[in-house]
């Protein structure tokens, strides 16, 4: 539990370090991939600028979505002939919200995201004001997702046990899934509060009794 909290803070500060706009692929990049074990993560190209995807865009539906102008396909394919060139073996590739081939955290987080469409706009926008600072009605969906993912993580591992068991009270209570994650987000949270920002130790006792409580 300490450790995923560690994770958690230090995954806050990431997010808060990230910077803008992404550098352009330099030599030491390019090697450093040919050499392999390293992942690459790549933004899709260009898209009909300064608008979000439609609001009542389908996931499995193309049509309803936002698409790459030809500039954009032209930007993919050059960077296809770029790794070809180099000599860059790619072994594996993911895309976004694609969750049926995904494992252990990367599913969570992709879960996640496909179970909030609401922000999908934001990793689209976070480019132009930062991941910190991004706010969905209030909300900023980084940490909400982060929170999401951990929370998934500790009923796998029931880790602690009055997680499963405040899901368990709150789903008999008449309390759906995601919003029963969220209540207990809400707890998660007001524990993390002086992690974050004061760099106290996680207060594992604190969050079970908050826990032991929920759905009472």
């Amino acid at each position: 539990m300490k450790l995923r909290a560690r994770l958690f803070a230090g995954a806050l500060a990431l997010l808060a370090a990230l910077p803008s706009t992404a550098p352009k692929a330099d030599e030491a990049a390019l090697a450093a991939l040919k050499a392999g074990g390293q992942v690459m993560i790549v933004r899709h190209g260009l898209t009909t600028p300064g608008s979000g995807d439609p609001k009542n865009f389908k996931l499995d539906d193309c049509a309803t979505q936002r698409n790459l102008v030809e500039e954009g396909r032209e930007q993919s394919r050059k960077l296809g002939r770029l790794l070809r060139e180099r000599g860059i073996i790619v072994e594996r590739v993911l895309s976004s919200l694609v969750v049926h081939h995904l494992t252990g955290e990367e599913k969570r987080f992709a879960d996640a995201m496909q179970a909030h469409p609401e922000y999908h706009n934001a990793w689209e926008f976070s480019d132009f004001v930062g991941p910190a600072l991004y706010e969905v009605e209030g909300v900023n969906p980084y940490l909400h997702i982060t929170a999401h993912v951990i929370i998934e993580a500790q009923l796998e591992a029931n880790d602690p046990p009055e997680v499963a068991q405040a899901l368990q009270r709150l789903r008999r209570n008449g309390v759906d899934r995601q919003q029963a994650i969220h209540h207990i987000g809400a707890e998660l949270f007001e524990v993390m509060f002086p992690v974050l920002k004061e760099g106290k130790a996680f207060e594992i006792q604190r969050y079970r009794k908050r826990l032991r409580r929920l759905g009472r």
